[in-house]
Order: C-alpha cells, then sequence, then structure tokens
C-alpha cells in the first residue's frame, strides 16, 4: 500500500517538527518528522482499517483514525492501494 500525505497534513507535520526543533536539540525535529513518517508508513503498509473517527467532523468526511504518540490524531482514508493521510492535528484542539 501506498503512503500519500495530504498538503495540510505534512504542513502540520513540518511546523511541528519546528517547534520541537526550536526547544530542543539541534537535529531534534528532523528526528520527530522522520519518527512520524517511518510510523506512518509502517500504518500504510500493514493495510490496517480502523474505525471512523470519534470526532463528529472527521467522522462524516468518513475518515479512520489512529493516535500518533498518545496526543497527535492522525486521519486517513484507503482508496484502493493508496493510504491517504488527511490530517495530522493536535488530539486537545478537538475538544
Amino acid at each position: 500500500m501506498n503512503l500519500v500525505v495530504k498538503k495540510l497534513a505534512a504542513k502540520s507535520i513540518a511546523k511541528t517538527g519546528q517547534w520541537i526543533e526550536k526547544r530542543n536539540t539541534d537535529g531534534s525535529g528532523e528526528r520527530w518528522i522522520r519518527k512520524v513518517y517511518q510510523t506512518l508508513g509502517d500504518y500504510a503498509r500493514s493495510g490496517i482499517k480502523l474505525e471512523s473517527c470519534r470526532n463528529i467532523k472527521l467522522a462524516q468526511r468518513k475518515y479512520q483514525c489512529f493516535t500518533y504518540a498518545s496526543k497527535w490524531v492522525v486521519a486517513y482514508r484507503m482508496d484502493g492501494d493508496e493510504f491517504i493521510i488527511c490530517r495530522f492535528i493536535w488530539g486537545a484542539k478537538l475538544i
């Protein structure tokens, strides 16, 4: 299964990496981003289809969700052979 990361999700991941870089040691943001993409790739290769998102707005868009590092919500959909990451959201913003 191919991993596709939409522009909005990629931008959110990059901004978070920049924030981490500012607050930690050199290279920490880049390592964090690499780890996020590795995890997303692992999910894509597994082809697991999880339950619909609990958030009403995300569920209405027919996204499935999982959490990353217990703080981030990853909203995705599967289309044929593509695992499409649509949103990467700080969990606290969903409440």
